[in-house]
């Protein structure tokens, strides 16, 4: 096998995240050429993925010498020491690449390093003039900023911001501020989902799709209503019998008073999730709380168990049985249906 093969080889287990075997492969490159860059590249980050920094080092110290102006050569070095928590060695290493060239890696590694110095302004001002899109949340939260991530996360116009600020819960509850617990005491109520806000007619749920027959039956009786297969984006969940009115009474029929958008978004986000748990894949819409307390993101147990005693008060969830959860009303279709 020519040298150009072993390297062929080396791509592929590096894609497949194979470091072991990439290792293996590097070593028949060592033995046809004992000095080939690609293959120091390879082993000395290998090691690196295997967390095994001081072989990559003891690897690049060498190959830097052969290699002056191999900048991912010190990219690699930029990681080794980082990980072994020598942050202002990994610094330098990421100036001097960067010197021989501007590297996306390298940026994300000077950044990293910053921020673990707690030179936070240098970090950012690293992240917004680098000349490749950056995840810098993730560098944040990576690093253990984890009131800067809330903080960049709040300010910036982000559409998964409700995740990543559970992501930040996990690690750290205590920075999150109104995010943690305080915001479950904002659904105030349950919408009475019986009577019509408009007349004061009798309700009824509404179903999009195609139903089977038996629920044809139930529109019959005027238990529910039909309203065809063309779904709206923002589908009404309740239907008047008297006024013919359709309404969307809420979150899932709950009730938030919340001024801030973003926290109102996310307890949206959060009942929108526990209610699609219950309703997922089951034909009881049943789930223990065990189950949801692994299902759920950005929980801890007193955050969990304050927010399912509140949706039990306002009569939205019950225990059908000891540790078990199951939606009120649900076996009467008093929630939005749609039928795939």
């Amino acid at each position: 096998m020519t040298i150009q093969d072993l390297l062929n080889e080396c791509e592929c287990a590096y894609d497949e995240k194979d470091f072991k075997k990439l290792i293996e492969l590097c070593d028949e490159v060592f033995k046809k050429d004992p000095d080939n860059q690609i293959a120091i590249g390879y082993k000395s980050i290998s090691y690196c993925f295997l967390n095994q920094p001081q072989k990559a080092l003891k690897i690049l110290n060498g190959a830097v010498k052969l290699y002056p102006d191999n900048y991912y050569y010190k990219n690699i070095s930029a990681m080794a020491y980082y990980d072994l928590g020598e942050y202002e060695k990994s610094l330098k290493c990421c100036v001097e690449g960067l010197k021989i060239k501007e590297f996306d890696w390298l940026y994300e590694n000077k950044i990293k390093a910053l921020l673990k110095l707690d030179r936070t302004d240098e970090a950012m001002e690293c992240y917004e003039n680098a000349p490749w899109y950056i995840e810098i949340i993730e560098l944040l939260i990576e690093t253990e900023k984890y009131s800067e991530a809330l903080k960049y996360c709040l300010q910036e116009d982000m559409e998964d911001y409700e995740s990543v600020i559970d992501e930040i819960k996990e690690n750290d509850s205590e920075v999150v501020g109104d995010y943690y617990i305080s915001w479950i005491y904002n659904i105030k109520s349950r919408f009475d989902i019986r009577f019509c806000p408009e007349c004061g007619g009798e309700l009824i749920p509404i179903v999009w799709g195609l139903p089977p027959g038996e629920w044809r039956e139930k529109a019959e009786r005027e238990e529910i209503f039909l309203a065809g297969c063309c779904i709206p984006l923002n589908p009404p969940n309740y239907h008047c019998k008297k006024c013919g009115g359709e309404f969307d009474l809420g979150v899932e029929g709950l009730h938030i008073e919340c001024e801030d958008y973003e926290l109102y978004g996310y307890i949206e986000y959060k009942i929108r999730e526990l209610t699609f748990l219950l309703k997922e894949n089951s034909i009881v819409f049943s789930r223990s709380l065990d189950f949801l307390k692994k299902e759920l993101k950005g929980f801890d147990d007193k955050e969990f168990d304050a927010f399912i005693k509140h949706l039990k008060d306002l009569n939205y969830i019950f225990e059908p049985r000891e540790a078990y959860i199951k939606l009120v009303g649900y076996d009467d279709l008093k929630c939005v249906e749609i039928i795939g």
